[in-house]
């Protein structure tokens, strides 16, 4: 394996990747008005990219995420948040698909993307099943924040529509 992303949304996975450090090793600087990718997004963009290899390879999931979580940028991940949601992911699918097709009933989770499903599945677990901190307002932006980087061009809508008709 070469360690680059294996997530293929609408690009070759050579075209997306966590954010990549420089030939020095250094972090790539953020663009303007942007700053780096916390502990926390690196997370949810490492349990994403493993999910994604596990659903499309059927390889293992906690194999995907070490392999990730080894990579780049991804080093800087808050490692035991990204194995939790993971886990929850892993062991909650059934029930966190059901939830999904409530909330997006004209796209049924079989029918979407492996990359919206998933990060919806992601959402869906930090906010039901893991004891976290994070308000569900923010899950919701990083959820529609990994679809700008990660999903189709109506993903954004389509994460955006789904959680916060959760939220109400």
């Amino acid at each position: 394996m070469t360690g680059r992303a294996l997530v293929e949304p609408e690009e070759p996975a050579s075209k997306i990747s966590l954010p990549r450090s420089d030939r020095s090793g250094e972090s790539q600087r953020p663009s303007p008005g942007r700053s780096a990718p916390r502990p926390r997004s690196l997370a949810r963009m490492a349990a994403l990219q493993a999910l994604y290899e596990m659903d499309v390879t059927g390889h293992s999931g906690l194999k995907a995420l070490e392999r990730v979580l080894a990579s780049g940028a991804a080093k800087r991940a808050d490692t035991a948040m990204a194995r939790r949601l993971l886990e929850a992911v892993e062991a909650n699918r059934t029930r966190l698909d059901a939830r999904i097709a409530e909330l997006a009933p004209s796209w049924p989770p079989e029918q979407m993307s492996v990359v919206d499903r998933n990060i919806l599945r992601i959402a869906l677990a930090e906010m039901l099943l893991l004891e976290s901190a994070t308000p569900p307002r923010v899950v919701v932006n990083e959820a529609v924040e990994l679809a700008k980087v990660f999903g189709s061009e109506g993903s954004r809508k389509l994460i955006n529509g789904a959680l916060r008709s959760m939220l109400g």
